[in-house]
């Protein structure tokens, strides 16, 4: 049995992990034949929270030893393509966030060690979900890992652990959706599938969710101000702010100041032009261009 390890606590900077999951679909059953025909290739994706303490699972009167992480999802999504490469929709769940669902009834990470054999060792991500008030369904999503070996898990900085295989031909995972309300469950065997961790990004910035101090940069690719394009690009600072975020910031001031006729950059739009210089982020004409588009 993975001992719990008091190393597996986190910085806030990397409290949200995204894992992806891509791969060729190898088998599936009856009903994911029929209610997602042309189902060649899938990529799950699943965003959970790091931060999360580990406990013991409900399962102790059996010969299984588990842990669980308890309400660490933080979302799922499932993405069907077909053998072109092109998305395709299924008649199954394919999304889990739990702060929009009606009620959640099960929200885990869990790994399991049989005490009899090693080789059976297994984990999976599960919701199972009420998707708004005026239903009385309930749909589920389970992300299955099957055929682990200790070495599987070797990453235990990481909370829950990262899976990492030392034999991708042998790493096999199961993507399941069900409705109680179309009564049909589909599965989605992977064999060898691919794995990529990386710290959530939701304004795709360059910059992890737990360090970003603008969490909704401009998608903007030059910095515009007024509705002029200055023609500087919009760089993106160590603590996930873009120029354009910092100029924002001081329209947002300038608006709750008393009112003065004035022209020209403010002492706050100054002092955006002249970090940004400083701190390598524009060179000299780009600073130049920024005070022509300000007058």
């Amino acid at each position: 049995m993975v001992g719990i390890s008091a190393s597996l606590s986190l910085p806030a900077a990397a409290d949200q992990l995204e894992l992806t999951i891509t791969g060729t679909i190898t088998d599936t059953n009856a009903s994911a034949e029929t209610y997602a025909a042309g189902a060649h290739s899938a990529r799950a994706t699943i965003v959970y929270d790091t931060s999360v303490e580990p406990e013991l699972g409900r399962y102790t009167h059996l010969p299984i030893n588990t842990i669980e992480y308890q309400n660490t999802i933080l979302s799922i999504t499932y993405e069907f393509f077909d053998v072109h490469g092109d998305a395709i929709d299924i008649s199954g769940t394919t999304a889990f966030d739990p702060t929009s669902a009606y009620l959640v009834e099960e929200n885990l990470y869990r790994l399991e060690y049989p005490e009899t054999d090693v080789h059976q060792q297994r984990a999976f991500f599960q919701a199972y979900f009420v998707p708004n008030n005026t239903s009385d369904y309930e749909e589920q999503m389970r992300i299955y890992f099957g055929q682990l070996t200790d070495a599987d898990f070797i990453d235990t900085s990481i909370a829950p652990h990262r899976i990492i295989t030392d034999e991708p031909n042998r790493f096999v995972t199961l993507f399941t959706t069900f409705s109680s309300n179309e009564q049909h469950q589909l599965l989605f065997r992977i064999a060898s599938p691919t794995l990529t961790y990386s710290l959530s990004d939701d304004d795709n910035d360059g910059v992890a969710n737990g360090a970003d101090l603008c969490t909704a940069t401009a998608a903007d690719t030059t910095v515009v101000i007024d509705g002029i394009d200055s023609g500087v690009t919009n760089h993106v600072d160590t603590d996930g702010c873009a120029i354009s975020d910092h100029f924002a910031a001081c329209e947002a001031e300038q608006q709750s100041a008393p009112f003065l006729a004035y022209r020209g950059p403010t002492m706050c739009e100054t002092g955006v032009m002249y970090d940004a210089y400083r701190n390598g982020l524009i060179d000299y004409m780009e600073l130049r261009q920024l005070r022509a588009t300000l007058y």
